[in-house]
């Protein structure tokens, strides 16, 4: 899912005619340059939040039983 945001923006960004102009295509390098980098992006980047997330939660702490 990402990667679908990630391979517009990166579009977008390094390949902006590609947008407006009909003749690049998919098959041009630098769509294929964009592809490539928004699949390592998106990768990244869910494991990025994922470390994240898991950091940020609080562990829950196992109770001692008590000794009298």
């Amino acid at each position: 899912m990402t990667n679908r945001f990630w391979s517009t923006f990166l579009i977008a960004v390094y390949v902006p005619g590609a947008l407006t102009d009909p003749d690049i295509g998919f098959g041009s390098p630098e769509i294929e340059g964009a592809a490539i980098a928004s699949a390592w992006v998106s990768f990244v980047v869910n494991l990025l939040f994922a470390e994240w997330w898991i950091h940020r939660t609080p562990r829950k702490r196992a109770r001692t039983p008590r000794t009298r």
